[in-house]
């Protein structure tokens, strides 16, 4: 660690500097001119900027489940165990709910082991699978248990075929780290469900999976 100004910063913020800037040397950005200081505000970052912090928006595209007599339809996002990544979720939603009813949202479920399948980027500059952009958490769906995991939000839905989404990832996105998992619960057995989910996925440090 040094106290020279840009030495000290982490590699992903570095990363980002030197791209957006365009700057090829492998020398820390001190200064872009004697008169004008590096400065970045994250918040405010442009969107296509992400990748030059290595980091990338994805979205699970349309998941469908089908009816099973007994049993609630879920979708799973998953980090995978070693994934090396944070995955931030945002928002999931259950599109054109059939009945009124809820829908819940449980952390750390059962995880779905079938059928999981990388979640699509939302940006271009990914990593290509099967002619689609893709990021490293994944997706899941079952159709053969009950509701699982520990219960984070609930939401209620009164008109019928109208749209639910969690309040709570609105206002505080879910950080999941390697080995853990987030779900969204039809909770009207034996009924078709269309879901959504969306977020962000960046590396991590070391330094951020120490208990608080």
């Amino acid at each position: 660690m040094t106290d020279r100004p840009g030495e000290g910063y982490i590699q992903r913020q570095v990363d980002w500097a030197r791209g957006f800037f365009g700057a090829r040397s492998g020398e820390p950005i001190h200064e872009l001119a004697p008169e004008l200081a590096l400065a970045i505000i994250l918040e405010n970052d442009r969107p296509e900027t992400m990748a030059l912090q290595h980091t990338f928006p994805w979205s699970s595209g349309q998941i469908s489940v089908a009816a099973a007599i007994g049993f609630n339809g879920t979708l799973q996002i998953i980090n995978p165990v070693n994934s090396g990544l944070i995955v931030v979720v945002q928002g999931m939603k259950q599109v054109s709910k059939p009945t009124a009813g809820t829908i819940l949202i449980t952390l750390d479920g059962a995880l779905i082991g079938a059928g999981q399948a990388p979640n699509i980027s939302l940006d271009s500059r990914a990593k290509v699978v099967a002619a689609q952009p893709v990021v490293a958490c994944l997706n899941a769906i079952a159709n053969s248990t009950g509701v699982n995991g520990v219960k984070i939000d609930q939401v209620s839905i009164v008109t019928v075929n109208s749209d639910a989404e969690s309040t709570v990832l609105q206002r505080r996105p879910a950080i999941l780290t390697p080995g853990h998992r987030i779900n969204i619960w039809d909770n009207t057995a034996n009924e078709g469900a269309i879901f959504y989910a969306w977020g962000y996925e960046r590396p991590i440090d070391s330094t951020e999976l120490v208990s608080r």
